[in-house]
């Protein structure tokens, strides 16, 4: 169970549990998010291994085995990527690539699922861009949101995807 304000990490141990009921995430409901979101994966898979790797990017994907982090530093890819990760609207970003990608009108509740869990995504990009100041498991909870943010969010998110037609 969530609870608000910085308490001993022991009464957080079922974050995820009371993060979905929260949600108002029932087994039922859950269930059709999960459907979706295999479908999902399963059509970028698809898509992606369809298309062959161009020789370019073979060469570029070999590793110099004697300092694996100066090659993962030195990426540009890599950088790319943690600043798309920082971005203030990458929930947004991944919501519109659903909405554009998605083969039928069904991804309604995988919109809703990752516009309730934005609070915890936020809460990850301060975690990147900031110093730790909890030591040991304490540092694990240090940027969670509480249990009002969550329940804000998620009333601003039933109102802004109503479309998720699956009830329990």
């Amino acid at each position: 169970m969530i609870k608000e304000g910085n308490e001993e990490t022991g009464e957080k141990e079922h974050v995820f549990s009371g993060f979905l009921r929260l949600l108002g995430f029932g087994p039922r409901k859950l269930g059709a998010v999960v459907l979706n979101a295999v479908i999902f994966i399963a059509q970028l898979i698809s898509t992606s291994l369809n298309k062959p790797s161009p020789p370019y990017l073979i060469h570029e994907r070999k590793i110099n085995e004697n300092n694996m982090f100066e090659w993962i530093s030195n990426k540009s890819g890599i950088s790319d990527l943690l600043t798309y990760a920082k971005s203030e609207n990458l929930v947004d970003g991944i919501i519109k690539h659903i909405r554009e990608n998605s083969l039928d009108e069904d991804s309604g509740c995988l919109q809703l699922l990752f516009c309730k869990s934005s609070p915890f995504v936020e809460g990850m990009q301060k975690a990147l861009n900031n110093v730790h100041t909890q030591k040991g498991v304490k540092a694990f909870f240090e940027f969670l949101p509480n249990r009002t943010e969550i329940v804000r969010n998620g009333q601003w998110c039933e109102k802004k995807f109503p479309y998720c037609t699956v009830h329990f």
